[in-house]
């Protein structure tokens, strides 16, 4: 519950920084938290559209491994619990 609670909190960081949301729902709950917190913002005052975009790709690409890493984590944990349960 606390994991979905972070994760919900870090989907909402990266919502007002104009990153993709869903990419920082599964982050590794604290670690993506602080992760998306020091991530530059990409809709900062005073940077040019370029800088801005890729602002915004480098910190959408970081979500998405993250994202990625921590399901598949999620995946082989459920396994290895299950595997008992079969025999």
């Amino acid at each position: 519950m606390l994991f979905m609670l972070v994760g919900i909190i870090s989907a909402v960081v990266a919502h007002n920084k104009g990153l993709k949301t869903f990419r920082w729902l599964f982050s590794f709950g604290l670690i993506g938290l602080m992760t998306v917190a020091f991530l530059d913002n990409p809709n900062e005052e005073g940077i040019t559209p370029e800088e801005s975009a890729s602002r915004a790709q480098s910190g959408n690409k970081v979500g998405a491994w993250m994202c990625g890493i921590c399901i598949v984590v999620a995946i082989i944990i459920f396994i290895v619990k299950l595997i008992p349960l079969l025999k």
